[in-house]
């Protein structure tokens, strides 16, 4: 690891496995408390981010011939991992919002 391509390279990596085991730590156990679905999507999302760092990182062991192969499938799964997430976050952001209006259209008990 004396390049800078090798540092960013294994910062992505690193940043990636962090980022979605947190997703992961925090979500299954928000999901069960709550049973909100986005919550299972931000997991679905971290879990292929996870794939796709298994897949960027064996690439090397590839058979030059399965590059192809290889570069659809990981851009495919960005594309699922995002789509994924974006769920996750609308549904969340959805039922957030959902409470916060309840909350600010009860009548005041001072005006009461």
């Amino acid at each position: 690891m004396d390049t800078l391509p090798d540092i960013l390279e294994f910062s992505v990596f690193a940043s990636t496995v962090t980022a979605a085991v947190v997703t992961l730590f925090l979500c299954i156990p928000a999901w069960k408390l709550t049973k909100e679905k986005g919550f299972l999507w931000l997991s679905a999302s971290a879990l292929v981010d996870l794939g796709l760092t298994f897949i960027t990182f064996t690439r090397l062991a590839v058979d030059p011939a399965m590059a192809t192969v290889y570069y659809y499938v990981y851009w495919t799964s960005v594309v699922v991992s995002n789509i994924l997430f974006t769920i996750g976050i609308v549904l969340i952001v959805k039922r957030f919002l959902k409470l916060f209006e309840a909350s600010h259209n009860k009548p005041s008990e001072v005006s009461q």
